[in-house]
Parts: C-alpha cells; structure tokens; sequence
C-alpha cells in the first residue's frame, strides 16, 4: 500500500463519515488483517476508527489463511453477522451478510421551476 492510498482513503472516509446513511466498505483492500502489528493494517485500522467505521470480518478469508477482505460499517449500526463461504471459485472466499436498507421517498412539489425534497 503507499501512502497515497491512506491519504485518499481517509479523505474519502472524512467526507462520507457525516452523512446519516448507513456507510458500507467492503471487498478485497490487499492488506493483512490477520496481522495486527503489520503497519498497513495498523493504519487501515486507525483510518476505519477514527471515521467511526469498524471491520467486521472475524475470520481469514484466503486460502493462505489470511484476511484480506473487509466488511466495515459505523460502529454505531448493530453488527451485520458476515458469512466468510468458500465456494471454490477463487483464492478469495465469497462474504456474505444481510442489512436493512430502505430507499428515501421524496416529495415532488410542482412550482415553476420544479422542486424535489427527498
């Protein structure tokens, strides 16, 4: 990982951690989660944590029993139980987990010139 990436990711995450909507992280990030001391894996977390955002994969997710990839939400959002499958496809094996989202109604107001408040 460079630093470029930490920096980029962390202003993403910067940016999104104050909406109200539910924040979803997940797929492969390449980084050793297994590995609590590596200092990718430090940074990622401190990133995550300082965003109010936490991983919840639990268990490794390659075949070479590492974790590399991640499912982080808000820390304040009840923790979706992830499914770590292996369906023999890949090296990498399929997270599976269930959330409640809902869609946002909006009201369309008609005026001349159109307003719609969601």
């Amino acid at each position: 990982m460079t630093l470029t990436f930490f920096a980029e990711l962390s202003d993403i995450l910067d940016r999104v951690s104050t909406l109200i909507e539910p924040i979803y992280i997940v797929g492969d990030i390449n980084i050793h989660l297994n590995r609590p001391d590596d200092p990718d894996t430090v940074k990622f977390n401190d990133i995550l944590a300082a965003t109010g955002l936490t991983c919840r994969v639990t268990s490794q997710t390659h075949d070479h029993g590492r974790t590399l990839d991640v499912v982080a939400t808000r820390e304040d959002l009840p923790s979706p139980p992830v499914a770590v499958v292996d369906v023999g496809l890949s090296d990498h094996r399929l997270l599976r987990w269930t959330t409640s989202m809902a869609a946002k109604t909006c009201i369309r107001r008609q005026s001349q010139w159109s307003t719609s408040v969601c």
